[in-house]
């Protein structure tokens, strides 16, 4: 019987490679790296190491966030979130409570809304940015060779556990029917919420209400990414990564 070619009679070990398992997991789509993302975080990231598409998730993020600062913004009753804030501002003068007031009838419910999901999505460019900037500097010093576009995809594609928080605290806007609510303490998953339940006008209780169970999500996907791509350790990659998420809410904390 004639023999196969050698290249031919090798040819399963050829599929099984790393070279070729690495061009595999390259090809896949923005949505299947969505849904390894939650099966096989490893092969997700391994996948954006060699393309680092960031269409879908940044979409998804800020359109769902917007859509959700439309939504309470312009059907919030605005005259007792007003009073609210005055409440919570502490020792404003009459001059000052007044000028509130006034702000508020400048804008329809509508106009507001709009005005609120812009500024969301602004936002969530500028958080997603910084982060981004911040592993640039870090790479920078580790001369790990990524640069911000490959370091906003894994940023981005890391803060999808946001979605969960945004769709609870949509759950939680359809379930209040007289408009007041105070949106610092809607999202019902957040630490304050599920563990603490102090007084939304305390600075602590705010920036629990502002970190919910989603962050913990992120920070361990981040954590796996860059792990994955930098070849550190978790340890030493959780580490730095939680910098500027810590940065972050003692920020926070020291200006409420």
């Amino acid at each position: 019987m004639a023999q196969l070619p050698h290249d031919y009679k090798n040819n399963k070990d050829i599929i099984n490679s790393a070279p070729f398992h690495e061009h595999s997991t390259s090809n896949l789509s923005s949505l299947r790296i969505l849904l390894k993302l939650f099966t096989s975080p490893q092969t997700a990231f391994s996948c954006l190491r060699h393309k680092y598409p960031v269409l879908l998730p940044v979409t998804l993020i800020i359109l769902f966030s917007c859509l959700l600062s439309y939504l309470i913004i312009s059907q919030v009753d605005m005259e007792w979130y007003v009073e609210l804030i005055i409440q919570q501002s502490g020792n404003l003068t009459i001059a000052e409570q007044d000028a509130i007031r006034q702000a508020n009838e400048l804008l329809s419910p509508t106009s507001k809304g709009i005005f609120a999901a812009i500024m969301q999505g602004i936002a969530w460019l500028i958080s997603l940015s910084v982060v981004s900037l911040y592993l640039v500097m870090v790479s920078g010093i580790r001369n790990d060779g990524f640069e911000f576009r490959q370091w906003f995809s894994l940023v981005s594609w890391s803060f999808i556990p946001s979605l969960f928080g945004t769709l609870a605290s949509y759950i939680a806007y359809l379930m209040t029917s007289n408009g007041q609510y105070n949106l610092e303490a809607i999202n019902p998953i957040s630490l304050n919420a599920l563990f603490f339940q102090l007084d939304p006008e305390e600075s602590t209780a705010a920036i629990l209400a502002s970190v919910d169970i989603t962050v913990f999500l992120t920070l361990t996907l981040m954590t796996l990414g860059y792990a994955n791509w930098t070849e550190t350790s978790r340890t030493k990659s959780f580490t730095i990564i939680s910098v500027p998420f810590i940065a972050f809410y003692s920020i926070s904390y020291l200006m409420s």
